[in-house]
């Protein structure tokens, strides 16, 4: 089993990125990679799931690595046959006794459980758009256009197999690992050239964003060159460029138009990246 985020041999729950971040990292991932919230698994969603698996914490239907979080939280749960029995008692119903206690605001519960969800986080559908760029690759004496994701949080550049067979790269092994060294530079002819190292990845790709987004969202970068004009069409990716060329790659300049969007100059232009209503 080739996992998404990584590109190694094993399930999403062992993977070490996956494992290292954080909750909204978590879920980022999962959304992004197109998992499913109930078990991690990568062939259906959730909707399909039939694990008959739950949390480990709070006994609903949404994967233990997950929990704490609200949008994960409003599927069915998976209740035990003692919850399913009906109650012979009209007391277990709990009923606001006017319309005083309901203005009155929640109750101490409630707002011990609102205060562990970031004010940050919105309750509207949203979906992750990484920060990708249009590169051109220099292979066998000419520049080829190939899109890829800068990703800060990954040590190594990473590109897939397929990818190298395509432009015809030439490989090594370094350390036990299958490596390629390329040049890389922006779509215009005054772009800077850079010189990577790869890892290589069998099988390797990455979707963004999960699904292609209305042209509008590109509304409020109008006049800036973009290094992605097409940031928001979903296609695959085969190059993912790591912390070993981020700040290579980085240059002074940030446009925050409100919102959860930004862009961040850089060699290629600005890379758009934030989260997107949809």
């Amino acid at each position: 089993m080739t996992c998404r985020v990584c590109g190694e041999s094993h399930p999403l729950r062992f993977c070490p990125r996956y494992r290292e971040a954080d909750l909204e990292g978590k879920l980022r991932l999962v959304s992004l990679h197109r998992h499913c919230s109930s078990c991690l698994g990568h062939d259906h969603t959730w909707r399909d799931c039939r694990s008959t698996g739950s949390c480990r914490v709070c006994g609903k239907a949404h994967h233990s690595t997950l929990h704490g979080h609200e949008r994960v939280g409003n599927k069915k749960t998976r209740k035990s046959s003692r919850q399913m029995r009906p109650s012979s008692s009209r007391r277990s119903i709990a009923r606001p006794r006017s319309s005083q206690n309901v203005a009155a605001g929640p109750s101490p519960s409630l707002q011990a459980n609102n205060s562990q969800i970031s004010p940050a986080v919105s309750l509207q559908p949203t979906l992750a758009i990484l920060p990708t760029a249009v590169i051109r690759i220099f292979a066998n004496n000419q520049f080829f256009k190939v899109r890829a994701v800068i990703d800060a949080g990954i040590p190594h550049t990473k590109i897939s197999s397929r990818l190298v067979e395509q432009l015809g790269l030439k490989t090594s092994t370094m350390a036990d690992r299958w490596v390629c060294s390329f040049t890389i530079k922006g779509t215009s002819e005054a772009a800077e050239s850079l010189d990577v190292v790869a890892r290589v990845g069998q099988n390797f790709q990455i979707l963004t964003p999960a699904r292609t987004i209305d042209a509008r969202v590109r509304e409020p970068f109008a006049g800036l060159i973009l290094a992605d004009p097409d940031f928001y069409v979903s296609s695959s990716v085969l190059l993912t460029l790591g912390i070993d060329v981020y700040a290579r790659i980085l240059r002074n300049g940030l446009v925050k138009p409100g919102g959860n969007l930004l862009a961040q100059y850089s060699i290629f232009g600005f890379l758009v990246s934030g989260m997107c209503a949809y």
